[in-house]
């Protein structure tokens, strides 16, 4: 999991969209020292925009928070898609634990090629080697 001090991300879901936002933010603010930084932007005339924008040691997340019973909208799903096929990661979120997934999914190796016992980044995929 990605650095805090708090304890480990949680999976519970959340019955409002709301409350969930709320604890994501509260879990990401300690992280901005390591390079984490989430971003919220609301533009009531743009369709499918993701809830949080996140800016994770220069990789770009896109995470779109629901309830435990929601689901995403198309306009939600295609922007997600676009997003990936530019390169980034992202995904419907339930959870806070949902969200530090996509963050760890961005940030570290999961090519599954061999590295030397040396080697900090992969030299395939660029990411970080979680040892």
């Amino acid at each position: 999991m990605t650095k805090t001090n708090k304890p480990l991300p949680s999976d519970h879901q959340y019955k409002e969209e709301s409350t969930l936002l709320k604890k994501v933010i509260e879990w990401l603010e300690p992280q901005k020292r390591d390079g984490i930084k989430v971003i919220r932007i609301v533009d009531r005339y743009t369709k499918g925009y993701s809830d949080l924008f996140i800016c994770a040691r220069g990789r770009f997340v896109v995470a779109e928070l629901k309830d435990d019973t929601g689901t995403a909208t198309p306009h939600q799903e295609q922007f997600i898609e676009e997003m990936q096929r530019c390169g980034a990661i992202g995904g419907v979120c339930r959870s806070v634990k949902d969200v530090a997934d996509l963050i760890d999914k961005a940030l570290y190796c999961t090519c599954e090629h061999e590295h030397n016992t040396f080697d900090t980044y992969c030299y395939v995929c660029g990411k970080e080697i979680r040892r």
